[in-house]
């Protein structure tokens, strides 16, 4: 007999794994700052990245939108909607999608 996909160990575990991830790194309030890097890709696959300390995955994109923002003459990348953030903290990859860290700011502002 074989074991089910979503009854498996290996599948558990990764989703396990992967919800964890998700959960303990996507707190915005409470959680110590960490190094992380960050990273965006322009048009032409050039990779423009910056090292910050943030608490969250949102907090690091939303710290490189604010760098590009005063730093105009760097010539960072057009951000939009679209743009997908990749951070690394801790070894581990995360992404960041414009439209989310778009929702992200206007919940914190109007908190």
């Amino acid at each position: 007999m074989v074991p089910s996909l979503r009854t498996s160990v290996p599948f558990l575990s990764e989703l396990l794994t992967l919800l964890e991830i998700r959960l303990l790194f996507a707190y915005d309030k409470g959680v110590p700052e960490r190094w992380c890097t960050v990273t965006v890709t322009d048009e032409q696959g050039r990779r423009y990245s910056l090292d910050v300390e943030a608490s969250s995955t949102y907090d690091v994109a939303h710290l490189y939108v604010a760098h590009t923002k005063t730093n105009p003459a760097a010539c960072f990348p057009t951000l939009t909607l679209a743009t997908v953030f990749e951070v690394v903290a801790s070894g581990r990859v995360y992404q960041v999608r414009g439209a989310a860290l778009q929702r992200w700011i206007a919940a914190a502002a109007g908190s």
